[in-house]
């Protein structure tokens, strides 16, 4: 797993030229630190399967012990 876009589009270097700053656009700020993308793909094999589901589990169960 992996943050898969960590710096919003609108403030990447290739789109500067569009002039925005941080801040204009806070929904998808917070989307990039907070989404993650899965490994999803054809031959992704079921042992691969049952580490993402592991990882992602023990992630959750960290999260709701911080909450609590």
């Amino acid at each position: 797993c992996e943050i898969y876009y960590p710096l919003p589009l609108h403030l990447q270097e290739c789109l500067q030229f569009l002039g925005h700053e941080k801040g204009d656009f806070p929904t998808s700020e917070t989307a990039c630190s907070e989404v993650m993308a899965l490994p999803m793909f054809p031959e992704i094999t079921a042992e691969q399967q049952k580490r993402v589901i592991s990882v992602c589990a023990s992630f959750l169960r960290q999260k709701v012990r911080k909450v609590a």
